[in-house]
């Protein structure tokens, strides 16, 4: 009778610390998958803003990124949701210098909510950044 009470001591005393190994590995895959989503959005972001460099024709008459980078902005956004993950499109930052040849950037934060690490230390916010040259 002993040994069976020692088993389910034992037993209720692991399966705790076995959960939250589980739970973390899910957030460890749910800070991957993002990462990787945000690197394909930037990127798509980065491509649309070089071989599309008249897409700052707004930028004249408003400073905010999201009416200014338009067509950018929709890339990324289209990119992202895609796969499943909305991204707010205040934290998405392109930059254009020059013309023909000179670089472009986009750059993205997504803040990431997950089950183990919120509870210590708050949610985990990502970014990403893209260069490329502008065709």
């Amino acid at each position: 009778m002993k040994k069976k009470g020692q088993a389910l001591v034992e037993f209720a005393l692991i399966i705790p610390v076995l959960l939250l190994l589980v739970i973390g590995v899910f957030d460890l895959y749910q800070l991957f998958f993002a990462k990787i989503v945000l690197n394909n959005a930037a990127r798509e972001g980065a491509y649309y803003l070089s071989i599309n460099p008249a897409d700052d024709s707004n930028c004249e008459t408003t400073a905010d990124p999201i009416y200014c980078f338009k067509g950018t902005v929709d890339a990324v956004l289209a990119e992202a949701s895609n796969s499943g993950i909305i991204i707010d499109p205040h934290l998405v930052t392109p930059l254009q210098e020059g013309g023909s040849g000179d670089p472009v950037e986009v750059q993205i934060s997504h803040i990431v909510n997950l089950s183990i690490l919120d509870f210590f230390a708050g949610p985990v916010t990502l970014s990403s950044t893209t260069r490329m040259a502008q065709q």
